[in-house]
């Protein structure tokens, strides 16, 4: 009996020596979420996306030329890469190829590969992002000339939309201000306060809406890019808006300049799908089960005075990379 209590602690005093000499991660079974080993500089990528997005809303060409060289002159230096739609199509079976020349194309490719550590193996994953960077591309949409009138009833300047954007699906945000809603107070600035009371507000919309896809392909680390899988798509629509309001009836005090110059504005906001900013947790997952998903934007609604719908638009989600032009 004393043998064998003696073996017994020598056992426990050499598995706890082993314990102690042994490397360990207490969460690495349990532990599914992503690691990026290589990042190529994804969040300022992420911002000139934005930027090379927004051209499509640039009038003046030479400009829009001079633009569109410098964000891709820095994409490179960060590590990103321009396609050209003959390397695109190499991505694609035969049958979903296209033959619109680079030279011509309304459409700007980029590309940038990240390793991600996921379920304990190093996978590669290459993002192909198309955006679109002319009006005629099919990633572009116009915002039909629209007109939209509030009532005669009195309401106040800080209470009146003027832009409301709705979204189910999206993760809306309007440039420069708070939220997804301006009011008539918030766009014209300091010309009255927010109290004032208006009727009959007259706003004219146009404008234009953009939508990047990003294409997810993933292959294990060190594999050759035969082994890649499309295994995700996520997309985000961007948009400007003019508004322009002429002059309107006000009431009380605190009326002065609600007969000034018109009030033109031009609004700017961004809608992302849900994933649109995470693709690399549903394109390692598909990758491994053998599937393909997505995550859309889906439908985006503008109103503007009492909840009246200025435009509604879905942001285009192209199955392969071939619809897109």
């Amino acid at each position: 009996m004393k043998f064998f209590k003696k073996r017994m602690k020598q056992f426990i005093s050499l598995i706890c020596a082993l314990a102690v000499l042994t490397p360990y991660n207490l969460n690495v079974s349990a532990n599914d979420d992503v690691k990026i080993i290589e990042s190529e500089n994804s969040e300022r990528l992420d911002e000139l996306h934005v930027e090379l997005s927004n051209l499509i809303f640039i009038d003046d060409e030479q400009l829009k030329e001079k633009e569109k060289e410098r964000i891709l002159e820095e994409m490179v230096s960060l590590g990103a890469e321009i396609l050209t739609q003959e390397q695109v199509n190499r991505k694609l079976p035969v049958s979903q190829r296209v033959s619109y020349p680079s030279t011509t194309s309304s459409v700007t490719w980029t590309s940038r590969r990240t390793v991600v550590l996921k379920y304990g193996v190093n996978y590669e994953v290459q993002v192909i992002t198309a955006v679109p960077t002319s009006t005629s591309s099919s990633l572009s949409k116009s915002v039909t000339k629209t007109t939209i009138k509030s009532s005669s009833q009195l309401i106040s300047a800080g209470a009146l939309k003027i832009f409301d954007y709705a979204a189910n699906a999206a993760i809306s945000s309007i440039s420069g201000f708070t939220g997804t809603a301006i009011s008539l107070y918030q766009l014209a600035g300091d010309v009255f306060s927010s109290s004032q009371m208006v009727s009959n507000v007259e706003a004219t919309y146009t404008g234009t809406v953009g939508t990047q896809v990003k294409f997810c392909y993933v292959k294990k680390n060190g594999e050759s890019d035969n082994n890649q899988q499309l295994s995700f798509r996520a997309n985000a629509a961007t948009t400007s808006v003019n508004s322009v309001i002429p002059s309107f009836k006000c009431s009380g005090n605190g009326s002065l300049g609600c007969t000034a110059n018109n009030i033109d504005t031009k609004v700017n906001s961004t809608h992302k799908s849900k994933e649109f900013d995470n693709v690399y947790n549903n394109a390692i997952d598909n990758f491994r089960k053998g599937t393909s998903t997505y995550s859309s934007a889906g439908t985006i609604t503008l109103k503007g005075a009492q909840g009246k719908t200025v435009t509604s638009f879905t942001a285009s989600m192209p199955s392969h990379m071939g619809q897109i032009y």
